[in-house]
């Protein structure tokens, strides 16, 4: 029976020793699985960092070019201010014009009816 004993022992010894290098194998896989993990850790902070430069520049950019387009909007309203100012100034010297045009013509066409009208008065009294 001793030598059955020994077999055993021998055996159990074997699977201890196999079952010992296992657990070392996978430690050394679960070593290397945690350095893989840091790089990509570092490579997922280094990409944020970068990706929050981007966003800045992007926004810093947004702001620049929306104050551009607002200071662009105050010269075009002012433009077409003065403008709408202009034109109405003209529209305004045009009615005048119009006006003494109207105020002359109207003024000789009474004068020729006043002096047909004392004609016309005249004749009436040497007829008579």
């Amino acid at each position: 029976m001793e030598l059955r004993d020994k077999n055993c022992d021998e055996q159990i010894q074997q699977t201890i020793l196999q079952l010992s290098e296992d657990i070392g194998t996978m430690a050394d896989r679960i070593g290397e699985m945690s350095e893989r993990i840091g790089e990509m850790s570092e490579r997922i902070l280094e990409t944020q960092r970068i990706q929050s430069e981007n966003l800045a520049l992007t926004q810093q950019n947004m702001l620049k070019m929306t104050e551009t387009m607002s200071g662009q909007m105050n010269d075009m309203m002012g433009m077409m201010g003065q403008g709408m100012t202009s034109m109405a100034d003209r529209m305004q010297e045009s009615m005048t014009g119009m006006m003494d045009m109207m105020g002359s013509t109207m003024g000789a066409m009474l004068g020729e009816q006043s002096s047909t009208l004392e004609r016309i008065a005249e004749r009436l009294e040497c007829d008579k």
